[in-house]
């Protein structure tokens, strides 16, 4: 674990009320704003699905963007549908977590140059 994730775990077990609050209001947020979250969701699908193809499929890859890209000639080079319904199901779950724990760290950073501004 990090220094910093240390640091942070210390701030969330001294102050609880802070931690629980950011959090109601992270999940909140993330629920009560479906367009901004589905943007985020359909972002990182895209690209997990972009990250595969040109990773796995480079030369063919490159073979169709010199012959001029069509989405006809990209389509096969996708990956397998299993795996686009696994990174559909990744993206979904994995996106609002990740909105709400960067609120969350976030918001435990703030409060802590809060605390010490108050203290000085």
């Amino acid at each position: 674990m990090s220094r910093s994730n240390r640091s942070l775990l210390r701030r969330a077990l001294k102050h609880p009320d802070v931690l629980v609050a950011s959090a109601k209001y992270h999940v909140r947020r993330v629920i009560t704003r479906p367009i901004r979250t589905a943007i985020s969701v359909v972002f990182a699908y895209a690209f997990l699905i972009a990250l595969v193809t040109f990773t796995t499929e480079t030369t063919a890859l490159m073979a169709i963007l010199d012959e001029g890209a069509s989405a006809t000639a990209v389509l096969p080079l996708l990956p397998s549908p299993p795996l686009l319904a696994l990174f559909a199901v990744v993206s979904v779950v994995v996106v609002p977590v990740s909105m709400v724990t960067t609120g969350v760290r976030r918001d435990l950073r703030s409060s802590q140059s809060r605390r010490r501004r108050l203290e000085e």
